[in-house]
């Protein structure tokens, strides 16, 4: 009662949004999307030493943004939200390391990860359990269990250096822009974005005061001449 009043008193306040921590176990997220509000208000335990049932893991809450622009207004709206489990194994062996295993991309063959029979169904328990939470309280917040790859690409503007010194207009540059230490230090760069379409877009806003503009692919936070 309390952690929903307080949610409460957030949100009537302008927060969009709210993530607990604390309780050491899972609790619900929920995602109102006509206010454009969310919350999740425990995410578990991340890094931990406790073992108990539903205390040895947690989430990770993802939550995508997008800014809408209306003349010379904008406003900032939640587009995408999902959770990754997450369990913390507790090695067996001597060494007694913690280790933070992703539940989705381990769980086809956790046992080339988890070595002992207590530990693997340690894990197997934690998995049941916070999906059946989950999928049971959440408010269109549901699992991602595609495994990330190693690869990440996104698309950015490149413009001259000497941009910095005249983008004094920050409606142009909603995106934001910045430098980057590369081999090359004679461009700066605008936006980031998950798909080439969005970036092409904005380019379309700048090419009339700034010809020069582009679309970079960068992987890995790097520019890439793919």
């Amino acid at each position: 009662l309390v952690q929903k009043q307080i949610t409460s008193l957030c949100f009537k306040n302008g927060a969009t949004l709210v993530i607990g921590a604390h309780p050491h176990v899972l609790q619900p997220m929920e995602w109102y999307q006509d206010n454009n509000q969310l919350v999740a208000y425990s995410l578990g335990n991340f890094v931990s030493g406790q073992r108990p049932r539903y205390r040895d893991g947690g989430a990770m809450l993802s939550v995508d943004f997008v800014k809408v622009i209306h003349k010379e207004e904008s406003k900032i709206i939640i587009e995408n939200a999902a959770y990754r489990l997450q369990w913390v194994y507790k090695t067996a062996d001597a060494s007694r390391q913690f280790r933070v295993l992703p539940v989705a991309a381990i769980q086809s063959d956790p046992s080339r990860y988890i070595r002992d029979e207590a530990s693997l169904q340690a894990f197997k328990l934690f998995a049941d359990d916070s999906r059946k939470l989950l999928s049971k309280y959440n408010q269109l917040i549901g699992e991602e269990t595609s495994v990330p790859s190693e690869k990440v690409t996104r698309y950015r503007i490149q413009l001259p250096l000497g941009v910095l010194a005249h983008a004094t207009d920050s409606r142009e540059f909603v995106y934001g822009i910045e430098t980057i230490n590369t081999k090359s230090e004679n461009y700066c760069y605008a936006g980031n974005f998950k798909e080439r379409q969005q970036a092409e877009r904005y380019l379309q806003r700048l090419l009339p005061k700034w010809p020069q503009a582009s679309v970079v692919t960068f992987v890995n936070d790097m520019p890439s001449s793919d």
